[in-house]
């Protein structure tokens, strides 16, 4: 249970307040997926549920506790794939970092969705090491995520999308 590939989301006071009260425009849909996720444990005790951390629901919220049976994907969307994780000076990575220690805070049950392309441009791809990726690995190891799925380009032979494909996945 997650949100669309949009920005949009609830801005009406109430949730406007929650939202800022747990400072994260995600602690809405985490509420609600936590709520759901009781109901069905009640009824179905080894169903699990799953959400996104994705766009704006990325930021972890603070003070909501994550059940057990709540599986949350982190989607890696703002993750700069030329600098590793680790990388003070890039853009984009101090804060996706941040964010994936948060959710480890907050549950067991961390997974990732880590996007290995550019979507804008998918000739190009986007230049990639195996050693950026096994680096990144002892990252998402030390934040005990359980599994990661990459979401890479399949339709680009300039790109080596199919040899990429095999490489992360091993």
């Amino acid at each position: 249970f997650s949100q669309n590939d949009h920005g949009n989301f609830c801005k009406c006071p109430k949730c406007k307040e929650i939202n800022e009260r747990h400072k994260s425009d995600g602690a809405t849909n985490l509420l609600f997926v936590k709520k759901l996720a009781e109901r069905i444990k009640r009824e179905i005790p080894r169903l699990k549920v799953m959400t996104f951390a994705y766009m704006w629901s990325e930021i972890p919220p603070e003070g909501i506790e994550v059940p057990d049976n709540v599986y949350i994907f982190n989607a890696m969307m703002n993750q700069c794939l030329e600098h590793l994780l680790t990388d003070k000076l890039c853009k984009y990575n101090p804060k996706m970092l941040k964010s994936l220690f948060g959710w480890a805070k907050l549950t067991k049950n961390l997974y990732l969705w880590v996007y290995i392309t550019d979507f804008l441009q998918y000739p190009l791809g986007i230049p990639k090491t195996v050693r950026f990726m096994y680096l990144n690995f002892q990252i998402y190891k030390r934040a005990g995520i359980k599994g990661i799925m990459y979401q890479g380009n399949s339709s680009s032979a300039l790109a080596f999308c199919d040899l990429w494909s095999y490489i992360s996945s091993r």
